[in-house]
């Protein structure tokens, strides 16, 4: 199931995606490009939402990206389960802001 999600935001976000037959592998295209928000729900899986923050950095840190491109991820608190700190940690990291349900 979590290949699966993750594929499906992937493709939300114009990456080319293939897996495998037996979804044991996952092949990542070119980097994202897309227009306009996407907004990925990591199903309460904690590493969707970790995973796809990492991709909301990308994309805040290039301000070319930044104009056309945003990145919402719902239910973060899905992460106090393993880093409760984790939002505010990567605000700080990045320079980029976050809402708290």
């Amino acid at each position: 199931e979590r290949v699966r999600i993750t594929m499906e935001h992937l493709v939300k976000c114009g990456v080319a995606v293939s897996v495998s037959s037996d979804y044991d592998e996952l092949w990542i295209g070119s980097p994202a490009s897309w227009e306009g928000l996407v907004r990925i729900d990591p199903n309460n899986d904690h590493r969707i939402a970790m995973s796809f923050s990492l991709l909301g950095a990308y994309v805040a840190q290039s301000a070319t990206r930044c104009d056309r491109m945003s990145l919402a991820i719902e239910n973060i608190e899905t992460t106090r389960k393993t880093w409760p700190q984790y939002w505010h940690q990567m605000s700080e990291a990045f320079g980029w802001s976050y809402q708290p349900a």
